[in-house]
């Protein structure tokens, strides 16, 4: 599966993200939310969102790896096609440990502190996830680690996957 995505990932731009604390408008290390992209050329559609409903989206191949993500999805507005949210995402299929995912959140948060002035705090926390969120005047920050599991059928066969999903969101705020 790894080596597919990073065939996919061959043919995707390139985004390299920068530390940079810029506040001159919505802007997350050097990706500015209201530079010209070219999206996809299909609509998307989250049905039970109430932020995202349709969308334009485009997935960009990070020139570095930025805490373990390799990928970026930008979502952008239909009517003014504009980004409104930066989402990396990634699974790792391993025995989920609160005490790592604590360790992943805590480096993320120093980071943002350190490399862009946005200050992380933990909004929920459980034997299972940890959750963060932050803002600025332009931005939201949404992070989160918890463990998955899920089932594939394949006939009588019934097969588990266990492991700990990664979530970043950067959102452009809505005045």
């Amino acid at each position: 599966m790894i080596a597919s995505i990073k065939d996919g990932a061959r043919d995707m731009p390139i985004l390299a993200l920068t530390p940079c604390t810029n506040s001159a408008g919505a802007a997350f290390m050097g990706f500015v939310f209201d530079a010209k992209i070219d999206w996809n050329s299909e609509t998307n559609c989250i049905m039970d969102s109430c932020e995202d409903g349709l969308f334009l989206s485009r997935e960009l191949e990070l020139k570095q790896p930025f805490h373990g993500f390799e990928t970026v999805k930008v979502r952008g507005d239909i009517d003014s096609r504009k980004a409104y949210a930066m989402v990396f995402n990634r699974s790792v299929v391993c025995e989920f440990d609160i005490d790592g995912a604590q360790r992943w959140t805590d480096e993320v948060r120093r980071d943002f502190a350190e490399s862009c002035g946005i200050n992380l705090v933990v909004e929920s926390e459980s034997a299972d996830w940890v959750m963060l969120r932050g803002e600025t005047d332009a931005l939201r920050i949404w992070v989160c680690d918890g463990s998955y599991s899920s089932l594939s059928f394949c006939g009588d066969q019934v097969k588990t996957e266990r492991g700990v999903h990664y979530q970043l969101e950067v959102r452009r705020r809505v005045r």
